[in-house]
């Protein structure tokens, strides 16, 4: 009898460990680590990254566009390239939107193992151009961990934030993302094949009920201790009432 006394602790005390975590309270944290990302919002170019400026130049959510920037603007200039011959990212002159300049460093092979060839150089210089360059306008809609994206061009991106694999089509070609919550911020990974990861943090800086956007490299050898591109974003409705 002692023993099935025991037994039926133990699973009274089981049965309590198991529902527990599932308290009210406990699910309340779990939500408030997501942001509340929705809204329309207006770029902000006076608290902005310059373009240009830090790793690859302008770093923004995901648009359509070619980049926005001076004179013999986009992703390196003459001699850059694509993990060509001295084809660092952010190489002198800034390659997304300034003069000349280095390229993005990764992409495939040629045969052989030998660099990527003109065509494939050409295609990634594109896909990362559509990626950095940010829109001037943004649309999120939020919904759980659902979290999808309209810039002013009417381009749409969609995240599940579970971490788990995910395949996005850009105008020329697809990439590999996942996303999370983390620190209360929606935390995207773009792959981009033998370059480095690009990572994206969307959260709110509540004073100023701005949504702010920073982009960091992670790995390849653009990687490091680079600051991040941040790009803020100011609610629509705020500015009509100005």
């Amino acid at each position: 009898m002692i023993v099935l006394r025991r037994l039926a602790l133990t699973g009274a005390l089981g049965t309590w460990v198991l529902v527990a975590p599932a308290s009210p309270a406990l699910a309340a944290d779990g939500a408030a680590s997501r942001p509340a990302l929705g809204g329309a919002w207006q770029l902000n170019r006076e608290l902005s990254s310059p373009q240009g400026g830090g790793p690859g130049g302008e770093l923004g959510p995901g648009g359509g566009r070619g980049g926005r920037g001076g004179p013999g603007g986009g992703m390196g200039g003459p001699g850059g390239g694509m993990g060509g011959p001295g084809g660092g990212m952010g190489g002198p002159g800034g390659p997304m939107g300034g003069p000349g300049g280095g390229g993005m460093g990764g992409g495939r092979g040629g045969p052989g193992g030998g660099p990527p060839d003109q065509q494939e150089m050409q295609r990634m210089r594109d896909l990362m151009r559509e990626l950095m360059t940010a829109p001037v306008r943004l649309t999120i809609v939020q919904r759980d961990d659902t979290v999808s994206f309209t810039d002013d061009e009417g381009h749409v991106r969609k995240f599940v934030a579970n971490g788990k694999a995910e395949k996005h089509q850009l105008t020329s070609g697809t990439l590999s993302t996942k996303s999370r919550w983390k620190d209360g911020a929606l935390v995207v990974e773009w792959e981009t094949g033998r370059g480095p990861t690009m990572v994206r943090r969307y959260r709110i800086e509540p004073t100023a009920r701005q949504l702010v956007v920073e982009t960091t490299m992670k790995g390849g050898r653009e990687g490091g201790d680079r600051p991040p591109i941040t790009h803020v974003y100011d609610p629509v409705e705020q500015l009509a009432q100005d």
